[in-house]
């Protein structure tokens, strides 16, 4: 059994990571960034170029925002999320199901595995449970419970959540991870939804590297 903090530190990324997509931009988070440097020392190795390149553009981001970045930053949220003529869509169902419709089979799956594990997913405006931020956030919790387990000598409760998200993963995240954010990628106006994509499409890598090597 692993005694590490590798999922300690998955369940850091995927919480910055899962609320970024979650939910608005809030100044207190963007303050944050800046005033106490959180991407100097990134919690998670880097995997990828890719990776490399968001660090540096969110490090650019931080280091130069102001009471006027909230606004554009909200602004690109919502043009790519919410208030677009054409918004990038946020939840796995329209990305893997044919017909684009919500609330299906997918959703339905993805809302007992929170159910079946104790998470409570933020029930803002009636969001379907397999919302990306959503989907990200139960990674996290995940991640956290493994860690809890291990540093409690749990194997065998470690275990068992390591393969629960394993198939979390495989069989959800990865349906549809890449091809959502290299659409956000393509229309972000903003140096910070630029590095968040490319930073969790590296977070993704090192998530799957670290359940591959569990023993």
């Amino acid at each position: 059994m692993n005694d590490d903090t590798r999922f300690s530190q998955l369940a850091v990324a995927f919480f910055f990571l899962g609320n970024g997509y979650a939910f608005p931009p809030r100044a207190e988070l963007l303050s944050a960034l800046r005033d106490d440097r959180l991407f100097d020392d990134w919690v998670l190795p880097i995997q990828t170029d890719g990776g490399r390149k968001g660090l540096a553009m969110l490090r650019e981001f931080a280091a130069g925002y102001d009471d006027s970045g909230l606004v554009a930053v909200r602004r690109d949220f919502d043009g790519l999320f919410v208030c677009s003529d054409r918004p990038v869509p946020i939840w796995e169902s329209a990305w893997v199901n044919g017909d684009g419709l919500l609330f299906q089979k997918t959703s339905l799956d993805v809302s007992r595995r929170y159910e079946a594990n104790g998470f409570t997913f933020p029930r803002t405006c009636n969001e379907p449970a397999d919302h990306f931020g959503f989907e990200l956030l139960f990674v996290s919790s995940l991640s956290n419970d493994i860690h809890a387990c291990m540093d409690r000598g749990d194997a065998a409760n470690a275990r068992r959540i390591v393969t629960e998200l394993d198939r979390f993963v495989d069989e959800h995240v990865l349906q549809w991870a890449d091809a959502f954010l290299s659409e956000v990628l393509k229309r972000t106006g903003s140096l910070y939804y630029a590095g968040c994509s490319l930073l969790c499409s590296d977070a993704i890598t090192t998530l799957r590297r670290f359940l591959g090597e569990w023993e």
